[in-house]
């Protein structure tokens, strides 16, 4: 590298710490009374026991939206492909439906099991009425963040990552990412008190980097997403659709969300039995690794894929055996 262009790359990555300064700043400066707006407006509903909760999530989503948008102008993903090299066309709605249908089935199994040994229980005061009205806002934003996350984890940020790796290589790292992105969650700092003002809002901040390296308090989820995004992956490879990975993504937003509000944990030790979304135990691991191995299992040709993962080509699994 010569030394006009680490002078270039020094520039860059200055610059792009001073960005993302000026944005966490600005972030942890509006929370606070975007929040209160939102709260007057009746848009916002306090959590009865968790007054923290809405502020933190509104300080992520002016955290994150604006950091989304300065990826967008820095990388400028929608050059990297087009609509049938990320998969997404031909719209595969059949696809789709399918890999939805058989993961409801597959998560509906793993709570069977989860009920039949005692791990989780009916809620004691179930009120059906209450998950009818909540389905149509689960199914719907399943799909909506299913689409937005699969095209940029599975589609775009895989196929950079792939230019220098292999498939398997990159979507391990793809999944990293994926997965560590989950520990900004509101929920993860439930027990904590923050100030509703700027320094409230980097005191949070700071607590979800350290909930980031938390083996306890994050590492089964941390292992659950890894996991779940290496199934995904290797499903779009194998499908050479994104719309297979789409309606599994969406399907299990939708479980956990639904199940979620009509069972309670029981026992168990959280290694084992894991939480309400099931996939940060041992029996939901159990489930994601047996997929995760049969899709990247070598042994037969992928079908012809539509991601240039590779330099331009597809993230093929395996070479085609010679006729």
């Amino acid at each position: 590298m010569t030394s006009t262009s680490a002078s270039t790359h020094a520039k860059r990555f200055l610059v792009g710490v001073l960005v993302v300064g000026a944005v966490v700043v600005a972030a942890g400066a509006l929370a606070a009374p975007v929040h209160d707006l939102l709260v007057g407006w009746g848009w916002l509903e306090v959590a009865e026991g968790q007054p923290h909760k809405m502020f933190l999530k509104v300080f992520r989503r002016l955290l994150l939206i604006p950091l989304v948008a300065v990826l967008f102008v820095a990388f400028r993903p929608w050059r990297d492909g087009t609509l049938e090299t990320f998969g997404l066309k031909p719209v595969r709605l059949g696809l789709c439906f399918k890999a939805w249908a058989l993961t409801l089935v597959v998560a509906l199994v793993v709570l069977g099991i989860h009920l039949g040994v005692g791990w989780r229980v009916p809620e004691e005061t179930w009120r059906p009425a209450k998950l009818a009205g909540r389905l149509g806002q689960y199914l719907v934003a399943g799909f909506v963040i299913a689409l937005l996350e699969e095209w940029f984890f599975r589609a775009w940020l895989w196929t950079r990552f792939g230019r220098e790796r292999s498939p398997l290589h990159a979507a391990v790292a793809t999944s990293a990412v994926y997965a560590a992105l989950h520990a900004f969650r509101p929920g993860a700092l439930n027990e904590v008190e923050v100030t509703h003002d700027l320094s409230g809002a980097l005191e949070a901040l700071g607590l979800w980097l350290a909930h980031l390296a938390d083996p306890v308090g994050f590492g089964r989820m941390f292992v659950g997403l890894f996991l779940f995004g290496l199934l995904l992956s290797g499903l779009f490879a194998r499908t050479g659709s994104l719309w297979a990975p789409i309606g599994v993504h969406a399907a299990g937003i939708l479980f956990v969300y639904s199940h979620g509000t009509v069972t309670d944990a029981a026992h168990g030790a959280p290694w084992i039995v894991g939480t309400k979304r099931l996939f940060d135990g041992a029996p939901g691991w159990a489930v994601l690794v047996l997929a995760t191995v049969w899709l990247w299992r070598p042994g037969r040709p992928a079908p012809e894929p539509r991601s240039p993962c590779l330099h331009g080509r597809a993230p093929s699994l395996v070479r085609a055996p010679p006729p």
